[in-house]
C-alpha cells in the first residue's frame, strides 16, 4: 500500500472511486480503479509520486470513441500502422493527449497526438 499522503491525493482526486489496485512502478505509484464520478470514465490509472502529487492519468479508449481528427491524422502519417490501442493521457496543467499503440511493419510504436489531431511530444514517464 502507498503512503497516506499518497492514498489522500488520490481520495481527493477520485472521491467517488472505489477500491484502487495500487503497484509500486519505476518508483511511482499507479492505482487502477474505475472512475465513477461524474465523467464516469470507466476503467483508468492514475500515477502518484512519492509526495503524493499526480504525475498523470491513463484512460483507454475504445477505437469508435477516439475524437475523428486524431484517426485522421493517424492514418495519413501511418498508413499501413495497425492500431492496437488508444489512451488518453491527462496531466496536471496540461492539455490532454491521446497516445495510439500500432504495429509498423514488425515493430511496435506510439505516436502522441492532442484531440484536433496535431501531432505532439510527450514524454509518458512510466
Amino acid at each position: 500500500m502507498p503512503p497516506q499522503n499518497v492514498q489522500d491525493a488520490y481520495r481527493n482526486d477520485y472521491p467517488e472511486s472505489e477500491h484502487p489496485n495500487w503497484h509500486m512502478v519505476n518508483g511511482q505509484w499507479r492505482a487502477d480503479f474505475r472512475d465513477r464520478g461524474p465523467e464516469d470514465r470507466g476503467e483508468m490509472q492514475a500515477f502518484y509520486d512519492r509526495d503524493g502529487r499526480r504525475i498523470d492519468a491513463h484512460i483507454p479508449y475504445d477505437i469508435q470513441d477516439v475524437p475523428q481528427p486524431v484517426l485522421d491524422r493517424h492514418r495519413v502519417i501511418y498508413q499501413n500502422g495497425r492500431v492496437i490501442g488508444v489512451t488518453q493521457i491527462v496531466a496536471p496543467d496540461a492539455h490532454a493527449v491521446f497516445q495510439i499503440r500500432f504495429r509498423d511493419g514488425r515493430r511496435f510504436r506510439r505516436a502522441y497526438y492532442d484531440q484536433d489531431g496535431h501531432d505532439t511530444h510527450f514524454e509518458d514517464r512510466h
